[in-house]
């Protein structure tokens, strides 16, 4: 059973090509895919097989801190890195396309945002022959608000809505290097889809993912009905914080001269700590919001 399924419960609407689903979480969710998402989360920064050889060969203090070099230690680069691991997850889950390469494994730096598509999607038709693309777009918010929809859909329809030519080389080269002959079959295909640019719009979808501490704004489902059905497209919201909740009481425990609990930012995971010395990810504050985390996404196929 995927991430997505053992946290949230789902509701989708659909109107003619578009869809908009909604995601909540779970009575138990948080606790049934922690481990899932630690391990999720680590395999987005190195190989899984690696990080065990590390601690294997040097125990488990030295992998962590092997692990931790290669992770986020700013508030913004972390709430960046989590968008993208998250969007990544919900588009093999739900969309059925791969990722079929872990952007964060080649960053320039920890800290450092890299440049480009945020997150690629890729497959085949039901037939297995025809090319299938996705462009996604991952933005991580304080609020989010009509500016960030704006800014995140101009991006997407760069490039005449194609991916860049820069990240999808990027990843058809990754997919060359290894030895897997389907991704050497899908890299050739990327890297040709570089050169001859033939795909039609239909077959290059488009996914906007969001991460914010209020409700879904307005302007995520206007964004979507002004779209046109030529490609599938998707909008994904992930909402972490409530007025009601008690990290809402920092700044009342401040102003009466209480110790403050650790500064989360936001209360959503990309706020909080993502490494602790044990390479447990702690992607969620210890109280449960007392309204349910939202996610809600759009799909035009």
């Amino acid at each position: 059973m995927g991430l997505y399924k053992k946290w949230c419960d789902g509701t989708k609407e659909k109107d003619k090509r578009k869809h908009y689903w909604t995601y909540v979480e779970k009575n138990g969710g948080r606790d049934e895919i922690r481990d899932d998402l630690a391990e999720t989360i680590r395999s987005h920064y190195d190989r899984l097989e690696r990080i065990a050889d590390d601690v294997n060969r040097l125990g488990y203090k030295v992998a962590a801190k092997i692990l931790s070099e290669a992770m986020p230690q700013t508030p913004k680069s972390r709430s960046g890195d989590l968008g993208e691991i998250l969007a990544t997850e919900l588009v093999e889950e739900e969309i059925g396309l791969r990722v079929p390469v872990r952007r964060l494994r080649y960053k320039d730096g920890r800290n450092m945002a890299m440049r480009g598509d945020d997150f690629i999607g890729a497959g085949y038709d039901a037939a297995g022959e025809k090319l299938w693309l996705l462009k996604g777009e991952a933005k991580s918010n304080k609020v989010l608000g009509k500016a960030t929809v704006t800014s995140a859909r101009k991006v997407l329809n760069r490039d005449s809505g194609r991916c860049t030519p820069g990240s999808l080389l990027f990843v058809a080269n990754r997919l060359l290097e290894g030895t897997d002959p389907d991704d050497n079959a899908l890299g050739r295909s990327l890297r040709d889809e570089v050169g001859l640019k033939s795909l039609r719009a239909d077959r290059i979808d488009h996914m906007l993912f969001t991460v914010s501490g209020n409700g879904p704004h307005a302007s995520l489902k206007e964004d979507l009905d002004a779209t046109g059905t030529n490609r599938a497209r998707t909008e994904a919201y992930y909402r972490g914080r409530c007025r009601s909740s008690p990290f809402f009481a920092r700044r009342r425990r401040r102003d009466a001269g209480a110790r403050e609990p650790p500064r989360l930012r936001n209360v959503h995971f990309a706020r909080a700590r993502i490494l602790s010395p044990t390479i447990l990810p702690w992607v969620w504050p210890a109280q449960r919001l007392s309204t349910p985390i939202l996610f809600s996404c759009s799909d035009s196929a």
